[in-house]
C-alpha cells in the first residue's frame, strides 16, 4: 500500500476451499486435495476504487501463494525416523 500511496485504515482477507471428504478419507475414489479455493479481500480505506483495485493487482501479481496454487509445482519431501533419513526422497507433482 506505501509502495502505491495507497492509505489503508483495515485489511482482511478471508480464504475458504471446497473439497470432498470422502477422498480425504479414503472411501471413494476422488481427489482428497481441494477442488476450489475462493478468496474475499475487504478493504478499509479513504482512496478511490480505481487506486484499491491496482493495489489488490499489484499484490495478486507478486503473491507467491497465489502463484503457487495457479500453477502446477514439483514437491519434494523426506522422511526421518529419530532423526535418521527413512528410504529415498519423495517427489510429487
Amino acid at each position: 500500500a506505501a509502495f502505491l500511496q495507497v492509505p489503508l485504515e483495515g485489511l482482511r482477507v478471508r480464504v475458504s476451499g471446497r473439497l470432498d471428504p470422502r477422498g480425504f478419507f479414503g472411501v471413494a475414489e476422488v481427489p482428497c486435495g481441494y477442488q476450489a479455493v475462493n478468496y474475499e479481500i475487504h478493504v478499509e480505506s479513504p482512496a478511490e476504487e480505481e487506486q484499491v483495485r491496482q493495489l489488490v493487482e499489484l499484490a495478486e501479481s507478486r503473491c507467491p501463494v497465489l502463484d503457487t496454487l495457479q500453477r502446477p509445482v514439483p514437491v519434494q519431501g523426506r522422511v526421518f525416523l529419530r532423526g535418521q533419513p527413512v528410504g529415498g526422497g519423495r517427489t510429487h507433482g
